[in-house]
């Protein structure tokens, strides 16, 4: 069989790149290779489960706007699917009166990137935390946390219609174009069994 699609690594990545491709293109087929014998098992299972605002990036950037948008799906995604996560904001502190500075940058390009962010003083922040030690603070209200192991899981049994095949894959894949007199030349990856697979396009969200 040829698919149309091979995604290597079963990631939130590639997870929600087969899902999003199965949204567009219902009837394509699609293969995902995975080493472990689970998913999110590297960096999905294995960071701090952050939803972030995107307040760091430059005003007006594709990464500030995939961050706000991403972070605002991630919440739907997590509503419509029933996957508990917490909106409980984020405090970027400043320890000392030089770092104020860098909070009222902080401060300006939030607003630039339409992200709320709340000016908080000593006395503020004291009351909000009285563990923290510092002349004053930025709340960012929209961040939140959430577990990216979870959202994984969950991606393959969004898909209302069908779902990728899964095939463990050796700890290397080896890619080569094989010889067709189509203009959409299938790419062949080896694979237990047969010893490859063939597929007209791949992703590779593998990571190292």
């Amino acid at each position: 069989m040829t698919y149309d699609f091979a995604i290597i690594g079963a990631g939130i990545v590639g997870l929600a790149a087969a899902r999003e491709i199965l949204r567009a293109r219902p009837r394509s087929s699609i293969i995902i290779f995975e080493k472990e014998r689970a998913i999110a098992c590297h960096q999905t299972g294995h960071n701090s489960g952050v939803i972030h605002a995107g307040i760091y990036f430059a005003p007006g950037s594709l990464r500030a706007r995939l961050c706000r948008e991403g972070a605002a799906a991630a919440k739907a995604f997590c509503t419509e699917q029933g996957i508990k996560f917490e909106t409980c904001g984020k405090l970027l502190v400043a320890a000392n009166e030089g770092e104020r500075i860098h909070m009222d940058a902080l401060f300006e390009r939030a607003r630039q990137n339409g992200i709320e962010a709340l000016r908080i003083d000593r006395a503020g922040l004291m009351r909000l935390e009285p563990n923290i030690t510092g002349v004053g603070a930025l709340g960012i209200p929209s961040m939140g946390i959430l577990d990216y192991r979870m959202v994984a899981s969950a991606l393959p049994e969004s898909q209302s219609r069908k779902e990728p095949r899964y095939s463990s894959a050796p700890k290397s894949l080896r890619f080569a174009k094989t010889p067709t007199p189509s203009s959409s030349r299938p790419r062949a990856a080896p694979s237990p069994g047969n010893g490859r697979r063939l597929a007209r396009s791949d992703l590779r969200p593998g990571g190292r």
